[in-house]
């Protein structure tokens, strides 16, 4: 048999800590951060930036005009060095602005093989397949400075419209990210390059063409990133 319970003499006497507290009040939400901005905000600032581009590159080629020789280009040239430096430059958009996994954005080594591959690969292959017919025009070493300039003239404004729609947005991985959108900006004046410059030898093609591509993602990766940085 068990013994009972020892009983607390004056229990009910001590008195309770808590009975006359005020109760906790809740914790009050969060303010929304203004650092970044809104999902419907990024979205239309993006619309703008690829509208504000494609007129601004547009309206430069149509004051310059196409290259004189343009109906001796074979179209499998122009495919090569108008259509696909497009193509490629959207890829570089898409990859820096995807989301990914929990908004990080995609993965750093997709991002750099890209920042690093699709520069390189279109000044080398410009070196190799410059010419577009035999007796093509080369230029001189001013020429070829001169197209570098107008070239990187031609991506300075699409780049400030990515700053504008990209400020603030970029958590992680800032640098390869915006090195990607320097070069699809890059890659899409190469194509213009190509459409306006009659000017086909080796080095031309791989420095005035291919380096402004290059100077482009290197533009974004050491002063656009400063602007996308979260």
């Amino acid at each position: 048999m068990t013994d009972p319970a020892p009983e607390l003499p004056d229990f009910e006497s001590i008195p309770d800590p808590c009975a006359d507290s005020a109760p906790v009040p809740p914790l009050p939400r969060p303010a929304l951060s203004s650092r970044g901005p809104t999902r419907r905000d990024l979205t239309r600032g993006r619309r703008i930036a690829l509208l504000v581009s494609a007129g601004w590159i547009s309206a430069q080629l149509a004051v310059a005009g196409l290259r004189g020789d343009m109906a001796r280009v074979p179209l499998g040239y122009t495919i090569g060095f108008a259509v696909v430096p497009v193509v490629a430059g959207l890829v570089c958009l898409a990859a820096a602005t995807t989301p990914g996994r929990l908004g990080l954005g995609a993965r750093v080594s997709l991002l750099a093989t890209l920042a690093l591959a699709l520069p390189v690969t279109f000044a080398v292959v410009s070196y190799f397949f410059s010419l577009p017919y035999p007796g093509a025009p080369e230029g001189e070493f001013k020429y070829g400075v001169l197209c570098f300039n107008v070239a990187l003239a031609w991506t300075l404004l699409p780049l400030v419209a990515a700053g504008f729609a990209l400020r603030g947005t970029f958590v992680t991985r800032a640098t390869v990210r915006s090195a990607l959108v320097g070069a699809g900006a890059g890659l899409v004046v190469s194509a213009t390059s190509m459409l306006r410059c009659p000017l086909s030898d080796s080095w031309h093609m791989a420095l005035s063409h291919g380096g402004a591509v290059i100077a482009a993602a290197l533009f974004g990766a050491t002063v656009l990133a400063r602007v996308t940085r979260a």
